[in-house]
């Protein structure tokens, strides 16, 4: 079949380009070498109270995100990935648990934050992208 699509350019015309005003990975642009890690997360557990004992949907997870990468958790339906991100945000349902090891947001230890704390994070330095994203993202 070759290395050509349909259209008569290469398959991999264009591969690792970044789109105008997007920078190469690993660059931050400000001349310093620092790549500590953005998110650091260790150890994460989530626990919900059920009729028979304690589930345990999220056990020991652990990531961390240096600059210019981008995660993505992708996995079936229930394993997990939206109780992971909910944790770290600090939005799990009020019956769930969370235990974590660590949990740092450019260098700041978040594992032990006060809600009032995560409040003043969350939509200023940290996010997340919920399931739906056709709907989440249409202006």
């Amino acid at each position: 079949m070759g290395d050509h699509n349909p259209r008569g350019s290469p398959v991999f015309a264009g591969a690792g380009h970044q789109p105008g005003g997007r920078r190469h990975k690993g660059h931050n642009g400000s001349g310093d070498q620092d790549m500590s890690p953005i998110l650091e997360l260790e150890g994460l557990h989530v626990r919900i109270p059920w009729r028979q004992g304690l589930l345990h949907p999220v056990q020991d997870v652990a990531f961390s995100v240096e600059p210019g990468q981008t995660l993505c958790l992708v996995g079936e339906s229930g394993c997990g990935k939206s109780l992971t991100a909910l944790a770290i945000m600090g939005l799990l349902p009020r019956m769930a648990q969370r235990t974590v090891g660590r949990l740092k947001l450019e260098g700041e230890d978040l594992s032990q934050a006060p809600e009032s704390r995560m409040a003043d994070i969350r939509g200023n330095r940290m996010s997340m992208v919920f399931q739906e994203p056709m709907t989440c993202l249409n202006p």
